[in-house]
């Protein structure tokens, strides 16, 4: 079994987050889009959970591959997923971890896909670092999925700290920044590293479009992760006070000017390759959460700086993602099919 499948349950999730939004802005549509954000949502959890059964079965998965260059990063989608379920989940009803048994069991999730972020992010930087044979020139997109599942364990770490108990509220906060830096810091590096790689040695002929797009997830839910951690700690007034969100805020425009930049350089490359940009493989998911993740920005910080333009650009966005949603939701069902 490939850990790359999570990357369905990731997508679905992700354009249910989108739904959820409503970022039309149409009251009139309201309903219909929560209709339809609930039951991606349902879709997705289904998703998960079955792949969750295949991975634990004997000799299904191979977790020693997690600090491998070429498949390691995937295993990043099964914490990547888990958030954006409960992220889409606390969009849909805010109510969900208003305290009581529904909150303590958001923190268990959270707690657990925080700490599975880390341990894949850990496992493949230590590699990186300590075996001289490395194979960078093997280094690709997926890299790009475990800092965006530490990101956005700090958006919900932020959120739960919004309605929990008060005595973990402190604590709460601190995690969700430190969460966030530690994967903005680990994005620059390995965006770094990533840019030496694609000028170095042959890359997107190699491994295919969809690793270009996978760079928009991190970078689009890292403005995301700005806006939201600074508005949480501006809610609660702790000690950073309702001045750090006006920065967080213009932090997160910044980042997503760059992943606009990003988004278009994709577009050029995956159009140059026409129709060898599709796979038919589950890696054509990077075509899904990525743009539901740079939407899901656009409409949020677009409200958020009252701008029609961003408003309308992330309708267009919304748009485009459902058709991509349904196209490769149609090609992963053949190949499953074929492959089984």
């Amino acid at each position: 079994m490939n850990p790359a499948f999570f990357s369905t349950s990731l997508g679905t999730a992700g354009t249910a987050a989108v739904l959820a939004l409503n970022p039309t802005g149409l009251v009139a549509l309201e309903p219909y889009t929560r209709a339809a954000a609930w039951a991606l949502l349902a879709v997705a959890a289904a998703l998960f959970g079955i792949l969750v059964v295949m991975a634990l079965l004997p000799r299904r998965l191979n977790w020693a591959e997690m600090g491998s260059p070429v498949a390691g990063p995937a295993f990043a989608t099964i914490p990547a997923a888990m958030m954006v379920i409960i992220a889409a989940v606390i969009s849909l009803e805010p109510q969900s971890v208003a305290g009581g048994f529904w909150w303590w069991s958001g923190l268990l999730w959270n707690t657990v896909g925080a700490a599975l972020a880390v341990v894949v992010t850990i496992r493949l930087f230590v590699a990186a670092f300590a075996h001289d044979a490395f194979p960078v020139e093997r280094m690709s997109g997926v890299w790009f999925i475990p800092e965006t599942a530490l990101l956005l364990s700090g958006m919900v770490a932020g959120r739960l700290a919004v309605t929990g108990p008060p005595r973990w509220i402190d604590g709460l906060v601190v995690v969700a920044f430190a969460l966030v830096g530690a994967g903005l810091s680990l994005f620059a590096l390995t965006a770094a590293v990533f840019f030496t790689r694609l000028i170095v040695h042959a890359h997107v002929r190699e491994t295919g479009a969809p690793a270009m797009w996978i760079m928009l997830s991190p970078l689009s839910i890292g403005a995301l992760a700005l806006h939201q951690v600074g508005a949480d700690a501006a809610l609660l007034d702790q000690r950073l006070g309702s001045g750090v969100e006006p920065v967080t805020n213009l932090l997160a425009l910044l980042l997503w000017g760059f992943s606009l930049w990003w988004l278009l350089a994709a577009v050029v490359i995956s159009w140059s390759a026409r129709a060898a940009a599709f796979t038919h493989t589950p890696a054509d998911w990077g075509y899904v959460f990525p743009p539901a993740a740079m939407t899901l920005a656009t409409v949020t910080l677009g409200r958020v700086w009252d701008s029609p333009a961003m408003q309308a650009l992330g309708t267009v966005f919304a748009g485009f993602l459902l058709v991509t949603w349904v196209t490769v939701s149609v090609g992963t069902f053949r190949y499953a099919r074929g492959s089984g």
